[in-house]
């Protein structure tokens, strides 16, 4: 990771404030480049008022991003973007290998995976919000 910074390769994708409700992407990151693999280290998911649940998942399948763009960040401050597509509430994603999840309740709260994942070129992350409940 401190490699990555210094080299101006480090990023954070956010889906701040988008109205995502049940069987929708909360964030999805694709890696586009044809050199560089992508290892995604942290997810965070800040829940809303209702109690749900968030299924963290790797997608292999070629897909085509419909959502809206997410946000980027470069943490080493350099201006240069990455070689991926970040998105964000989209609906009718399929998802691949799901290998983390998060119940959260109704009180607003941060909840984060640390994980090591490696995406080839074509391949992403994906965190769907799979329930929402009425409470809240």
């Amino acid at each position: 990771m401190e490699n990555a910074l210094k080299k101006g390769d480090a990023y954070v994708w956010t889906s701040q404030d988008a109205n995502v409700v049940a069987a929708d992407t909360l964030l999805q990151v694709r890696n586009d480049s044809h050199n560089m693999r992508l290892v995604i280290v942290r997810v965070e998911v800040t829940n809303g008022d209702a109690v749900t649940r968030y299924e963290i998942h790797k997608v292999t399948a070629s897909y085509t991003a419909n959502g809206t763009a997410a946000d980027e960040i470069n943490l080493g401050g350099w201006g240069k973007q990455a070689a991926a597509t970040a998105i964000h509430d989209e609906i009718g994603v399929t998802q691949g290998t799901v290998f983390a999840e998060i119940g959260a309740g109704v009180v607003v709260e941060t909840y984060h995976r640390d994980t090591a994942l490696v995406l080839n070129e074509g391949e992403a992350i994906g965190v769907d919000q799979v329930s929402e409940s009425g409470a809240g």
